[in-house]
């Protein structure tokens, strides 16, 4: 690509990515009325087995079952550090370096803290002249 210039380059780069941009927003277009079959089939599914009392529904085509997920996110970290340490319940904490503070830090000091890996990489991002 020598005997090309950065303008025609970048442009080729935009251009890619606003393709895929369309074929993405195309997709999902296309995705949207099998997603909304699949919620009209899992009502379905949902209202009959309880109807029903399963709680698996075996079909020669696959089987229907329910799974429990979980999600939990912090409302008041003051709270929750109050409470933890009210309880030592250090379990309910995981422990992970955060980011921005340990940045911070090699900024300031040149190093990380003791134990922490901390690496940085560079990545080419081309923004649209707006």
């Amino acid at each position: 690509m020598s005997e090309h210039t950065y303008d025609q380059v970048v442009q080729w780069y935009l251009e890619s990515r606003n393709a895929i941009d369309e074929i993405e927003a195309k997709a999902e277009k296309d995705k949207a009325p099998y997603r909304e079959k699949m919620a009209v089939c899992e009502a379905w599914i949902t209202k009959q087995a309880a109807s029903d009392g399963l709680t698996t529904v075996p079909t020669k085509h696959g089987t229907a079952y329910w799974s429990t997920h979980a999600c939990c996110t912090c409302a008041s970290r003051d709270m929750l550090f109050d409470y933890v340490r009210e309880h030592q319940a250090w379990d309910l904490l995981e422990s992970r370096p955060s980011k921005k503070a340990v940045q911070s830090l090699v900024e300031a000091t040149g190093a990380p803290p003791p134990g922490v890996n901390y690496s940085t990489f560079r990545k080419l991002v081309v923004r649209t002249k707006e």
